[in-house]
């Protein structure tokens, strides 16, 4: 037997990536943390704003970086080194949350 769940409480959240103070562009990271196979990935503008919506609620760790190519961003072992980054933020149902992150940048 197969049970779904639908919902209609889903959060927002929306958020500014800088470096040294200032806006820049940079992908962005959010995964659960009940379910970090489940991450997602969203881009800052170049004003450095972005905005994701259709999230469940609950509690997610946030990054940004300067590139994804060959990031398995959906693997937490590889996520792991960027941990000083990262900001963890509680999304509640139906409102909307906000984040400021600082870029990390990947050397390899």
């Amino acid at each position: 037997q197969i049970e779904f769940v639908v919902r209609d409480d889903f959060t927002t959240l929306r958020g500014r990536v800088s470096a040294h103070g200032r806006p820049v562009t940079g992908a962005v990271l959010l995964m659960p943390v009940l379910t970090p196979r489940m991450a997602r990935l969203a881009f800052a503008a170049s004003d450095g704003t972005f905005t994701v919506g259709g999230l469940t609620p609950g509690e997610y760790l946030v990054l940004a970086v300067d590139r994804v190519d060959e990031f398995e961003y959906t693997n937490p072992e590889a996520v792991r080194e960027y941990s000083a980054g990262m900001q963890t933020i509680r999304l509640f149902p139906n409102q909307q949350g906000s984040v400021s992150l600082e870029l990390q940048h990947r050397d390899h």
